[in-house]
């Protein structure tokens, strides 16, 4: 298995794929939901692959000394591998070692453990989204400085 930030387009193609596969597709939404966020900042996209798949993806957007985890999704059947906090904690040393002080994230309801567990802490009520809210699925910004 690779850990590792990526531009290969092939790679990004998969990585979109399993975002779309994992966070909007359940719910119906069409596959350009990603576009629908306002991106400001260096976007880059780490993940973990294993035999030429993409099974992994972490969209962070880097704004210097502050940066934020935009999207994370692990393929369903490998949920509670291990994988996610491997990948979590390559964002976590690489956002250390170019200078960001603090890393946010807005995470859903069902995933607010996972971002306790790497140390993320809560800094708001719960938030929601015209586009989630109608399926349950709220969110609370998560802070954690590095």
């Amino acid at each position: 298995m690779e850990f590792c930030i990526t531009s290969n387009k092939g790679i990004l193609k998969q990585a979109d794929e399993l975002l779309y596969q994992v966070l909007w597709q359940p719910f119906g939404l069409p596959r350009d939901t990603r576009n629908k966020f306002e991106i400001i900042g260096e976007e880059m996209v780490f993940v973990a692959v294993q035999e030429d798949r993409v099974i992994a993806a972490f969209v962070l957007i880097n704004r210097g000394k502050e940066a934020e985890i935009r999207h994370a999704a692990v393929h369903q059947e490998l949920h509670r591998s291990g994988i996610g906090r491997t990948l979590c904690k390559m964002v976590l040393d690489y956002v250390k070692a170019h200078g960001v002080r603090k890393i946010e994230v807005y995470g859903r309801n069902t995933a607010i453990a996972f971002w306790e567990k790497l140390g993320f802490q809560d800094e708001s009520g719960w938030l929601d989204h015209d586009l989630f809210i109608k399926y349950g699925i709220r969110f609370k910004k998560m802070v954690k400085i590095v």
